[in-house]
């Protein structure tokens, strides 16, 4: 079957984990994190090499990998918005 391969934890009590976090909350009202099982490992090599590997995503669970998958544009909307807010308070503490 082959060499198994690595998954990733994000750490979390990084400051890339409190800003997203922090953003999210502040945009949609309500945060909870939550975690899927999968692989990739090119994230774990870039965790592994020292950076502050976060994965998040925007959109509807119930539509991820469907056969119909869809998205809400307003919900892409407000992950911009989370984004712009991480970056900017990421910025603030270099």
């Amino acid at each position: 079957m082959g060499a198994p391969t690595r998954g990733v934890a994000v750490d979390l009590t990084s400051p890339g984990f409190k800003a997203i976090c922090e953003s999210i909350n502040h945009v949609t009202g309500d945060v909870r994190p939550f975690s899927l099982t999968g692989t990739l490992p090119i994230i774990a090599d870039l965790k592994d090499d020292g950076f502050d590997v976060q994965v998040t995503g925007f959109g509807r669970m119930d539509a991820y990998h469907a056969v119909n998958e869809y998205a809400v544009m307003s919900e892409f909307v407000q992950g911009s918005q989370v984004i712009t807010r991480v970056i900017a308070n990421l910025d603030a503490q270099v």
